[in-house]
């Protein structure tokens, strides 16, 4: 697992060095975005659903999606507190993908058959992924609350 290798590697890095340093951990952000920005898993799952092609979305890979808001909210507020070391900024729930996507397909009022289910063996990977479950108790200390993901949902909806 290269990746994580290479962002522990990173982290233990800048907590080593002299630099008073912050560093944040999420999982799956998403969120409306501007041109430049690369897209997210609701997005895709809007995508997809909008154009009424088939959606397969992944049972046994399991995530904690952090409305965008909410991260900038809180990432905010540790700059301005000048925090230093390693916060997790993430959603509260965790579930599977193909979950997830069900969700999105409910709050927006999109046909939800057109979701499908699908295990991440069926998609011959090189790597396989690992689940990792982030928790943001941390930041509660600093009276920031995150959305849960249907939470997250309405308020992009409401954009």
């Amino acid at each position: 697992m290269k990746f994580i290798k290479t962002q522990l590697e990173g982290e233990i890095l800048v907590s080593n060095s002299e630099l008073k340093n912050l560093i944040i951990r999420t999982d799956q952000p998403y969120g409306w975005k501007k041109k430049w920005h690369h897209t997210n898993s609701v997005l895709r799952v809007l995508d997809n659903l909008k154009q009424d092609k088939i959606f397969r979305d992944v049972l046994d890979w399991y995530n904690t999606p952090t409305y965008l808001d909410d991260f900038i909210t809180a990432t905010t507020k540790l700059i301005e507190k000048e925090e230093t070391g390693i916060f997790h900024i993430v959603g509260t729930d965790y579930n599977n993908r193909f979950n997830f996507a069900k969700m999105v397909s409910k709050v927006f009022n999109l046909d939800s058959d057109k979701i499908q289910s699908t295990n991440s063996s069926e998609l011959n990977l090189s790597v396989k992924r690992s689940n990792v479950k982030l928790v943001s108790s941390k930041i509660k200390n600093y009276n920031i609350i995150m959305s849960n993901f249907y939470d997250g949902l309405k308020k992009m909806e409401k954009y």
